[in-house]
């Protein structure tokens, strides 16, 4: 919210605006100059209480009510009355000029009326748009499924924005202070505010190089290190050795220019690419606040697939690092990350990571490897759009199912209808955990129970507990799922659990 001072000069501002604005569409500038004048104030009103009350900074300002971009229901129902009572005021002049000759017709008049009932019809919808979702079911609303995490769909989309940055460091006359502030002229954290936690800032040699965060009022203030602010902090230790950036005075002075240009980059596109000299250049990105969050790790078995439309093009791929060059193309929704390996060349170690960043963000989406001999069953979110007795299909395996349905008579792709079904969480796959059944004892004493040879550390049936899915066990024996599947049933030694 703006303090008092501030908020007085900005309504100003906008009375002169609205004014300039009703005179540019047609009011009367000196006959009506009082009509005039009660319209603009009225308008100012209208419009600017709502921004002083959920005012933050001009950044925020911005995206409000140029780029209708909101965060809170809030800043929603500010937006849309803002938006009505402008459009109100305007479409309430179209009865002005009719030859009705009724008294509700003299300006400003009408346009009052438009002002206050756009005003108050813009907050309306709003409120009843909020309470209809509340009821309404979505399709990425929070989700038990335990898988959740591996097919992109995170809960948090919204990337943080920062109020401040500022740089403080120890006087030996004064103590701790702030050298620098960005924004220069909203003084966010004040020299009083500072003090209340400048030990956790500037703090003593057994604190120096870890996380420091603290919560002050309203305010989350972060310092080295943690993410973002770790390698801001690294940059500047570089530019230290590099040219004694920060005790050089002539040179200290090119932190407000450089921190300007962060606060700016970071709040508008999200990331900062700054060259400061011949040799250090800043790369610096906001990311969402899921991105905290460690994503799953990918097994040499599943499928990565696009959820984002990528043109591969020539000038794209140049872009691109050069594992990702060869990586990106062979991703077809089709190969798992073991066959992108090999027909690739590179150590499935690396294609693991790379595909492991690419669902990171969000550009690939993870789903099982296609088998025939592969189990799925309907989720919750199926019923969100249709309801059946589908159960009675459960527990066949998806060649039963094609044999029984033929889908492929109604045209329909079973690959692409089960890796659908997989992104949007409506279907799952049963994973298949063997369990086996010989006694430990004949296990310790030899392998002539093994049914076929295996040349690891560790035999099978020990490994078979019942806690590891048939798709590690594949990834260490280096065998395909369904034929290590295959060889376990048909030795007799196992029982399985589907679930």
């Amino acid at each position: 919210m703006l303090g008092a001072s501030a908020a007085v000069q900005s309504l100003l501002q906008l009375f002169a605006l609205y004014y300039v604005i009703t005179v540019l569409l047609g009011a009367p500038f000196i006959t009506e100059l009082y009509s005039t004048s009660a319209l603009a104030l009225w308008l100012t009103i209208l419009t600017g209480l709502p921004i002083i009350f959920i005012y933050r900074g001009d950044y925020q300002l911005k995206q409000l009510l140029f780029e209708g971009r909101w965060k809170t229901f809030a800043e929603l129902l500010a937006h849309r009355a803002i938006f009505g009572a402008v459009v109100g005021a305007w479409l309430g002049a179209f009865v002005i000029p009719l030859d009705w000759d009724r008294w509700w017709q003299r300006y400003p008049f009408p346009n009052f009326v438009g002002a206050t009932c756009g005003w108050v019809l813009g907050a309306c919808i709003d409120s009843m748009a909020s309470d209809l979702n509340s009821y309404i079911p979505h399709g990425n609303g929070t989700s038990s499924l335990p898988l959740e995490g591996l097919f992109g769909h995170y809960r948090f989309a919204d990337v943080p924005k920062l109020i401040a940055i500022f740089y403080a460091e120890f006087d030996i006359e004064i103590g701790p202070v702030i050298r620098y502030q960005i924004p220069e002229d909203q003084n966010v954290v004040s020299p009083e505010r500072f003090s209340a936690f400048s030990a956790a800032i500037i703090p003593k040699d057994e604190m120096l190089n870890r996380l420091i965060k603290l919560n002050f009022r309203d305010y989350k203030v972060m310092g080295h290190p943690i993410g973002l602010i770790q390698k801001f902090a690294e940059y500047l230790v570089d530019l230290e050795m590099e040219c004694g950036f920060l005790h050089i005075v002539e040179k200290r002075a090119q932190l407000p220019a450089i921190m300007r240009k962060v606060f700016t980059d970071l709040n508008t596109c999200g990331e900062c690419v700054l060259p400061v000299t011949e040799l250090t250049t800043l790369y610096l990105k906001l990311c969402p606040s899921y991105r905290g969050v460690e994503p799953p790790k990918v097994s040499l078995y599943m499928v990565p697939m696009f959820i984002r439309a990528i043109q591969l093009t020539p000038a794209i791929i140049d872009k691109m690092d050069v594992l990702s060059q060869k990586i990106i193309p062979k991703i077809d929704g089709i190969r798992c990350v073991k066959e992108i390996a090999t027909e690739v060349e590179i150590d499935p170690d690396l294609v693991m990571r790379c595909v492991r960043n690419l669902h990171f963000y969000e550009c690939v989406s993870l789903v099982p490897l296609f088998l025939y001999s592969n189990t799925y069953v309907a989720t919750e979110k199926l019923h969100d759009f249709y309801n059946n007795h589908v159960e009675r299909e459960c527990g066949v395996t998806l060649r039963e199912w094609c044999d029984t349905m033929t889908p492929r008579r109604y045209n329909v792709d079973e690959r692409r209808l089960v890796q659908f079904g997989m992104h949007h969480q409506f279907l799952r796959k049963l994973s298949i955990y063997p369990i086996a059944i010989i006694p430990t004892n004949q296990v310790e004493r030899s392998g002539k129970y093994l049914c076929f040879s295996f040349h690891k550390k560790f035999r099978i049936y020990r490994l078979c507990d019942g806690t590891r899915a048939l798709e590690d066990l594949a990834v260490i024996y280096d065998m395909m799922p369904d034929e290590l599947h295959y060889k376990m049933a048909e030795s007799g030694k196992f029982k399985f659990i589907s679930k």
